[in-house]
């Protein structure tokens, strides 16, 4: 797996003082007793104005196949 920073550099560097999220699952991360959770990002967030902000924006909870 290609990345520039794991959750586990993240956690560490920053001395558990970060919001974390990667486009592919990470592991958790234990530091000074405190479970740290990765979050998962999507490409509703990465790519916004492909499809992800509009559906947002109209409140729509599934995307029909029939769009495309």
């Amino acid at each position: 797996m290609l990345q520039e920073c794991t959750s586990e550099d993240a956690v560490r560097v920053t001395q558990g003082r970060v919001i974390f999220a990667s486009g592919s699952p990470q592991p958790s991360v234990e530091l000074n007793g405190k479970v740290h959770v990765a979050s998962q990002a999507n490409n509703m967030y990465l790519f916004p104005g492909e499809l992800g902000l509009p559906c947002s924006m109209m409140r729509l909870r599934t995307p029909s196949t029939a769009w495309s």
